[in-house]
């Protein structure tokens, strides 16, 4: 099992993050072709879910 907040697909690890912008995968802002919008929603919604995760622990 993969640490927490590491997601393989994305090649990207969410804790590794020190600042928002480090927070966002590779290619995160790149939305000109549709496979980078579906990439841009997936990665988000990913993200969403690892942040009510840690939140959830912390309370």
């Amino acid at each position: 099992m993969p640490a927490q907040g590491f997601y393989p697909r994305l090649g990207f690890n969410f804790l590794d993050a020190q600042d928002k912008h480090d927070m966002l995968p590779p290619g995160f802002r790149s939305r000109k072709s549709k496979q980078a919008r579906h990439f841009h929603k997936k990665s988000m919604r990913l993200y969403l879910k690892h942040c009510t995760q840690i939140n959830v622990k912390e309370a």
